[in-house]
């Protein structure tokens, strides 16, 4: 059973899971596959999501620190005074990001 944190997505936490780990090779196959799974994504929040996840993975490649720094960018800005819109996306941002630092879990059987 799958609970996420508001803004995440199942399939999109999955890949960024295994995306930590992966190869620089296989970080790039795991990018298509998300940039596919974003053009499937119905509504528009899931479509933000999915555009979030496929940007901070384009970083990730780029820049080997990147979720490290962006959470601390995204807590500062937090701190300052923003319409509950624009908090909400920060969080969800902050959220999407912390999917990026948990380690992927073993199948149990």
């Amino acid at each position: 059973m799958y609970i996420g944190l508001p803004g995440c997505l199942e399939e999109f936490d999955q890949i960024s899971a295994k995306f930590q780990s992966a190869s620089t090779e296989e970080k790039k196959k795991l990018l298509r596959e998300t940039e596919n799974l974003w053009d499937k994504a119905k509504g528009l929040s899931n479509q933000k999501s999915a555009e979030t996840y496929v940007k901070v993975m384009r970083k990730i490649i780029d820049t080997s620190n990147f979720v490290e720094t962006e959470m601390k960018r995204v807590d500062k800005i937090l701190k300052g005074k923003l319409s509950k819109e624009k908090t909400d996306e920060m969080n969800i941002r902050l959220n999407i990001l912390k999917s990026f630092l948990v380690k992927p879990k073993k199948d149990e059987l």
